[in-house]
């Protein structure tokens, strides 16, 4: 199971409000990347995965990872 996107941010020590400043965006931008309300964009995936030290890969693997889990808590789903 890939780990989501708050995981990933957790295993570098950062918390929302300091991994935003390191990608030069807001804290409640990454706040809706993790509870996956929004997606990622294009633009901004190539900083998110150099400052998580991770591949471009894992970073959209980990905000899949998320979309599917709050798909799976949805009514009906």
């Amino acid at each position: 199971m890939a780990k989501t996107l708050k995981e990933l941010r957790a295993d570098q020590g950062f918390s929302q409000i300091s991994l935003a400043e390191a990608c030069g965006i807001t804290g409640r931008t990454i706040q809706r990347w993790e509870n996956a309300e929004v997606a990622i964009p294009t633009g901004r995936l190539a900083t998110l995965a150099r400052v998580l030290k991770v591949t471009v890969e894992v970073v959209l693997n980990a905000w899949a990872e998320m979309d599917s889990v709050d798909a799976q808590t949805l009514p009906g789903a």
